[in-house]
């Protein structure tokens, strides 16, 4: 074991990691500054004419997030253009058009992802970016019955009642399964090349795009979570 002692000034301890000991390398994660402490004072936000009270790195809850979402805590927002970039490049065209989200996906099929700071859903932060502002009260919904598909082109405003229509329509309101399902990609025949794909060892994150589907989707295929009547 290494006999290096902490670089700040006055410590004699040994170092555990970034060349601080164990005590200064927790006020380093805590505060954001290695030679910290905590009182009885108020311990606040190092944005200048911030009070808030702090939260990690040495800034509030609100600045926090938005070193997090844009690596500076007093960025507001970022770029549209830098929007529009990382959308683009966090999907893959499938057959029909869709751009298909790659990123995390939520339970509901949704692909989600931050915009000013904020979590949203990637159709809805798609609209934003490539279209416009959503009004208060209206939904984002799918031309295309493809709930990872964040193309604005497949996109229109509406409301639920509309929303609700588009699923009957496409059949979608008894939970069809398989091919049947309005939004599925795929058929029975490319679901069993998947899963030959995944008993050969193929990464999930190069199925996905080779088939234009979310690594979500494949993963639910190799649990059997999705087509799992399929034999």
């Amino acid at each position: 074991m290494s006999d290096a002692i902490c670089s700040i000034d006055g410590c004699e301890n040994k170092i555990k990691c970034k060349g601080l000991c164990s005590k200064h390398y927790q006020r380093f994660i805590k505060h954001g500054d290695a030679e910290a402490f905590k009182s009885k004072r108020f311990f606040g936000c190092l944005v200048p004419g911030c009070n808030g009270k702090h939260r990690s790195k040495g800034y509030c809850m609100k600045h926090y997030h938005r070193l997090r979402a844009n690596g500076d805590a007093q960025r507001v927002s970022i770029i549209v253009g830098d929007d529009k970039k990382r959308i683009v490049d966090s999907v893959v065209v499938s057959e029909a058009g869709c751009w298909v989200w790659q990123k995390r996906i939520h339970d509901g099929g949704y692909g989600i992802t931050s915009l000013n700071g904020r979590l949203e859903m990637a159709h809805r932060a798609s609209w934003m970016v490539f279209v416009g502002a959503i009004p208060t009260g209206v939904q984002v919904n799918h031309t295309c019955h493809n709930r990872a598909c964040v193309n604005p082109e497949h996109l229109y405003l509406g409301s639920q009642v509309d929303n609700m229509r588009d699923m009957t329509d496409a059949g979608r309101e008894n939970r069809a399964i398989g091919q049947r399902n309005g939004s599925a990609l795929l058929t029975p025949e490319k679901v069993l090349q998947i899963r030959s794909l995944i008993e050969a060892g193929r990464k999930i994150k190069d199925i996905a795009v080779i088939y234009g589907i979310s690594p979500t989707t494949v993963s639910a295929i190799k649990g059997k979570k999705t087509w799992g009547w399929l034999e």
